[in-house]
Order: structure tokens, then sequence, then C-alpha cells
């Protein structure tokens, strides 16, 4: 137990009080103290420095200060020492005002009694031991942010401001700590990225979680710095918060792309020699450059299977680089397995130089599944490859497909040498060769097998070997059978990252058939599929670059548009949504598929699949004249009335009549239509001074026009105006050609 007195600090210049203080003091107490007095403020500052107390004793009526002053005064003078207030004025309020504030404890005097003070000095002084050993942990805990190599951000989850950063923050953005505090978090980011980043930021509070990912942020001079980012939510002091860590990979960046960079640069002017030389090669062997004896045509195969050996290296090199980068895109389609593997097996029947027996096990059916074929078509070519170099002659390559519920499994089985036990888990790894010695056949890289591997788990599945010396190796991969809604969704965020790192705009289409369920059951399952592929078939023929992607959905089609812009996408929508409508007429199948095309954009308007694919079924490439406002400017009255009673009944939301240019123009004011029907001949003022107006307005400028006239139209001051080709009607009024244009007109300008 500590012998040393209690040191007491009683400021109080009322002599009566003092002394009934110091009385309650004096009772027997299980631990002694030791009192000192004085009568202001001044002398309480200076006894404070000249000696240390435990705990002060602060009444609010001194000389020198009187009331929260005193104590604002007092604390700020000596904030680590504990004060308890004991004053002689009854204010709840002052009480709770002076706790926030950092008092201990507010005692009203003549209510407590020597128990109940020494408890509230014990409680204060055990208070603000703890206070201060906080205020350590966080200085320590700073110091560490401080020192970090990392910046590092700190948010109001709820709010999204930012509370606290350190200094590597204040370098990385080129912000002084003082404003970054404050900021919200989407500052920090470019403003084409800040819908994306609220939505991750958004998502990790919802569901609590932590988040690790790469992005770009945004500092003082504009410029574009990736991170990588490491953030969490934390509850502290009853107040979520979200703390990132951002690493500038700027770099990291720089070197990735230099090494991709060398290889690719590096194979590729590799090929160009060797492609004259296997040239020259084969017209040597060809006899185009003179006779060859038997011995120089075989040295010459010689030279030409060291080519393709080198160019399979070149190849084997970019595609293990790609895949170790994460370059390698998967763009699954629905395909036949077994179709596949037939497609396969010619390539080999006509090099093939041993006499060996390929045989194939295989559903009659056929086995339908989503993957990237031309993938698994390097896949199966590189397992038949490698087990026809390792079989000897009269051999047998086995090829099997089967399936199960989940997967279906392929399997290339030989009757070659063979791999030992201890060597079989090593065939999977990079530039290992493994039970070569006394195998027949040409060396190779080592990375066949890696390449076939990584490719197979990109898909999903899995490759494993069984292997008997003298007998044979079995090598197993299977893929699983995904649905088309799998697919999509995958495709789609492949496509959302890929425009998320070249910071570019991804456009969704979606074709959404109207009841497909329906459209199967009527057409059969097979003619269903066949009118979908021939609808992707146009699709692709619509989307002109090779970026971009046509894929079945659940709802249909999609198509994926990569650094394309809204108006890019809607020429493209329109296009591909024109060539369905007259292919379904064309097949008489118009009346039975029904086909909607919805359009969203990345990251304009949603940033992940789900809300992308939602938002692209709201805003359909298509006419809704419930929120169409159509305004008739004429000055034949009659007529624009019949019209307007014309159009309500088909559904417009709403036609407003002028009778003359003037009028249209002040109606304008104060609605803004989404088409104007406009004569040319009016009074006040006529047609092309009320294009000449509107076209000159940036307000009115892009409102689509449809002139309605009974005489001609001078086409020149129309282009002298500058204006785009306005569709022309003559009256009398046909409804049919007046429907079409005011639906072509207004498809183009959504």
């Amino acid at each position: 137990m500590n012998s040393n007195p209690l040191r007491i600090l009683l400021v109080e210049d009322n002599p009566g009080d003092a002394r009934l203080i110091q009385e309650t003091l004096s009772e027997p107490q299980p631990i002694s103290m030791e009192v000192t007095l004085v009568d202001n403020l001044q002398k309480a500052y200076q006894s404070l420095k000249e000696k240390p107390f435990d705990v002060v004793l602060l009444d609010l009526s001194l000389p020198d200060a009187t009331g929260f002053e005193a104590f604002v005064w007092l604390y700020a003078q000596a904030p680590e020492i504990p004060i308890i207030i004991l004053t002689g004025l009854n204010d709840q309020q002052l009480a709770i005002k002076a706790i926030r504030k950092g008092a201990q404890d507010y005692l009203i005097k003549g209510t407590v009694d020597s128990t109940r003070l020494m408890h509230s000095i014990m409680y204060a002084i055990e208070r603000h031991n703890l206070k201060q050993a906080l205020k350590n942990s966080e200085k320590k805990y700073y110091n560490l942010i401080e020192s970090a190599n990392d910046a590092i951000i700190t948010a109001d989850a709820e709010t999204g401001i930012i509370i606290d950063a350190n200094k590597k923050a204040e370098d990385l953005l080129g912000i002084p700590v003082g404003r970054i505090i404050g900021m919200h978090y989407t500052d920090m980011y470019p403003e084409d990225q800040k819908g994306f980043y609220q939505k991750v930021f958004l998502d990790q509070i919802g569901q609590g979680k932590s988040v690790f990912t790469n992005l770009f942020i945004q500092n003082s001079d504009r410029q574009r710095i990736p991170v990588e980012v490491s953030s969490s939510v934390s509850d502290i002091g009853g107040k979520m918060v979200v703390q990132g860590i951002y690493r500038d990979i700027t770099e990291r960046k720089k070197i990735e792309k230099l090494k991709d960079e060398f290889v690719s640069a590096v194979s590729h002017e590799l090929r160009t020699p060797l492609t004259s030389i296997r040239e020259g090669t084969s017209q040597f062997l060809d006899g185009l450059l003179g006779e060859t004896t038997d011995e120089q045509k075989q040295f010459l195969n010689i030279i030409l299977e060291d080519i393709d050996r080198l160019q399979q290296i070149i190849d084997e090199l970019l595609d293990i680089s790609k895949i170790e980068s994460g370059r390698v895109e998967l763009r699954r389609e629905q395909a036949d397995l077994v179709d596949l593997v037939c497609r396969v097996l010619p390539r080999f029947h006509g090099f093939l130089r041993k006499k060996l027996d390929i045989t194939t096990i295989m559903p009659q059916k056929g086995l339908k599944l989503f993957f990237d074929a031309a993938k698994i078509t390097q896949v199966i070519t590189n397992l038949i490859s490698n087990a026809y170099k390792f079989t000897d002659e009269k051999g047998k390559i086995t090829i099997e497909v089967s399936e199960t519920e989940n997967e279906a499994r392929i399997c290339v089985s030989d009757t070659g040498v063979g791999i030992s036990r201890e060597n079989l888990p090593k065939i999977f790894e990079k530039f290992v060769q493994v039970d070569r010695a006394n195998g027949p056949g040409i060396k190779g890289t080592g990375l066949g097998l890696p390449i076939s591997k990584a490719l197979v788990e990109m898909h999903g599945g899995q490759m494993w070997a069984e292997s008997v010396v003298g007998e044979g190796t079995k090598i197993f991969f299977t893929l699983p059978k995904l649905s088309s809604e799998i697919i999509f969704n995958e495709s789609l965020a492949t496509m959302i990252e890929e425009a998320a790192g070249k910071e570019t705009r991804l456009i969704l289409l979606l074709g959404i058939i109207e009841n497909p369920s329906d459209v199967k059951k009527s057409l059969g399952d097979d003619r269903f599929h066949m009118v979908i592929s021939d609808m992707k078939s146009l699709a692709q023929e619509g989307v002109y670059r090779s970026d971009d992607t046509v894929i079945e959905c659940p709802e249909g089609l999609a198509v994926m548009l990569l650094d394309t812009d809204r108006k890019g996408g809607l020429t493209v929508g329109k296009r591909i949504k024109k060539s369905f409508q007259d292919y379904l007429s064309e097949k008489k199948l118009d009346t039975v598929i029904k086909i909607k095309l919805g359009i969203s954009i990345y990251p304009d308007n949603e940033k992940y699949t789900d809300s992308l694919i939602e938002d692209a079924k709201k805003n359909l490439l298509e006419v809704n004249l419930r929120n169409v406002r159509i305004l008739l400017v004429d000055d034949e009255i009659t007529l624009t009335e019949l019209m307007k009673i014309k159009m309500e009944s088909k559904g417009f939301k709403e036609v407003i009549t002028a009778s003359d240019g003037q009028k249209a123009l002040d109606i304008m004011r104060e609605k803004k239509p989404d088409l104007i029907i406009l004569d040319m001949q009016m009074p006040v003022m006529n047609g092309y001074e009320v294009i000449g107006r509107l076209k000159t307005n940036p307000q009115t400028a892009d409102i689509p026009i449809i002139i309605l006239s009974g005489f001609p139209v001078d086409s020149r001051k129309l282009d002298e105006m500058g204006t785009k080709k306005i569709p022309v009607l003559s009256k009398p009024l046909d409804d049919s050609l007046l429907s079409e244009n005011i639906e072509k007109v207004l498809m183009d300008n959504l």
C-alpha cells in the first residue's frame, strides 16, 4: 500500500467553507492527506508550479475569477491534474458543462460528508490516471501511425468524413493533414470514379468486412496514383469508422509493365527471324531451291522440328507471363465438349510418324457446357502431344470424356514410359521436366502442363495425374457445369475490372426476351437456342470491334462495349435492336418473341454486376410515351386540337399547343418539351425563326423537331442555321407516318 500522503490543493476564498472542508478531510481515512489551502487562482497556479498535487478541490466563486471561467482557466494551466469542483452553485446545466469539459466531479457544499468527498477524490484520481494511460496509449498509437511507410486514412462510417490521417497521407495526396481531415473520403478519388468507390465504402460498412483491392486516388495536382488499399471497419468508442492503408504502387506498376513489355518484345522479335528461317528451310525441303539429297532432307527436318520447338517455347513464355500477370481473359460460351475433342484429333492424324492407336470414349449425345473453347483446345492439344511424345511405337492413347451431375471430366491416358511416384507431384511445376532420360520424343520447356493446369483452374476446374512407371500415365481435368447466369456475371465482372484498370467506360446492352420460359416451350429448346445463336451472330456483326463481347445471359443476350461513350453505346444498341426486329420479322417470330434492349454504363450509372444489370433492365432503348411531353405549334387551332386529342389517346404524358412561334417560346420557358411538332407559316414568328431561336439557346438546342407544313420548306434556310436533318412532313397529315417519325426522332434522342 502506498504510504505517501494524498496531496490535495484546496482553492477556496471563504474562511468558513475552507475550515469546514479541512475538518471534513481531517476525519479518519484509510489514507493520510496533506491539504494546501489557497484563496485565489493565481496562488493555485503558483502552488501547482512549485510542487506536485494529486487532486484539486476548486470553488467557483473566487476573487480573480467566478463561475465556469474559473475552472476553464485552471484546467488550461494544469490539464494533467484531476479537478473536482466544490461549490455552492447548485446549477445542473453548469455541472454537466463542466464535466464535459474535463472536470472529474461537481459537488455542492453542505451536501457531502467525509465519505462521499473521499470517494469522489479517489475516483477522480483513478479516472484521471486511466485517462492519462489512454492518452499515452493513443500517443504510442499515433506515433506508430505517423512512422508508418504507408498512408493511413480514417473516415467516419456514417458521414464519410475523414477524421484522421497521417503524414504519409499528406505526402501521397499533396494536401496538408489539416485539410485532409474534414474532407469527404470520395474527394480523394477521380471524378469519374467517385460513385464506384462510394459503393465499395457503403458495401464494406453494410457487411462489416475487410477489403483489399487496387484502385486510383487523385492528388492535389489531379494526377491519378495507383494504390493498393487494405481497409477495415472498426468500432471506436461507439463510433463506426473505416480505416484504410494506402500503398503507392506506381513503381510496382512500372516494373510489371516493363517486365511484360520485355517478355512480349523479346518474344515478338524472335518470331520474325524464326518465321523467315522456317520458310527458307521449308522451301529447301520442298525442292523449290534445288534438289536435296535424303541426308540433307533428314537434317532439314531436324531443323524444322527445332524451329517448331523454339516457336513453342516463345508461345509458352508468353502464355505463362500473361497468366502470372493476370492478363489472360476467359471468353466462355456454350459449346459441345465432345465436338471440340473431335475437331482436335484430326490435327494429330496428319503428322503422327509413330504408329499409335488413338481411341475416344465419349457420350453419344454430346456434352454442352460453358467454357473458353480456344483455351480448352490448347489444354487438350498439349495433353495429347505429351502422350504422343512419351509413348512408344504401337502404343495406345485414349481420350475419355464423361460427366457427373456438377462437372465434365476429361482423361488423356497413354501406355508410355510413365512417371515415378516421387516425381509425379513435380510435373505441374514450371520449367520442371521429370523422367526424361529414357523417354522418347523431343524435350520441351516444362511449361506445357503448368499452363494447362492454370487454364483449367481459371475455369474453376482441377487437374491431376496418375502414373505407373512402364505402364503409362493418365492426366485428368474437370470443367464445372455452370449456368449462363454465372458465366454472364463472371464476364461482366471481368469487363468491369478491365474498364476500371483502363480508366474507361463500359456499356452494357441487355437484350431482354419477354417470358423466355414460354418462348422455349413454344419453340422447343433446340429451335430456341438456334434463334439465340442467330441473334448472337447479328449482335456480333453490329459491334465490329474485337474488344466488344456478346454473350448469352438469363434474360437473352448481353453486349459489352469497352471504351465507348453513351452516344456510341446508343448507336450500337439501336443498330442491334433493328437487326433483331428485322430477323424476327423475316422468320415470322415477331409475334412469338418480344425482345427489349436496355442500357447501363460503368461507371456513370452503376458499379457492380447486379446493379449494372438491374439498371439496364430499367433503362430500355424504347420510347415510353408516359414520359414524353409534346409541343404542337400551329396557327390552325382546329388541327392542333384534333392532334392533341389523338396523341393523348395514345398515352403521351402531356400535349401542349401554341398558335404561334412566340407563344411556343414563352411556353418553353416554363415547360421544356421532349419533342416539338412545328408549322412553318405562322403569324408573329414563323417556323424558321423559332428553329433559329431554339438552336442558339443551349437550354433548347437539343430539343428534337418535326416540321409539319402545308407549304414547301426551304432546306437551304435550315442548312444555313446549321441544324441537323429535321424530318419534314406534309399536310394533310398521315397518322402512321407521323407516328413512325415521332418514334424515330425520340429513339434517336434517347
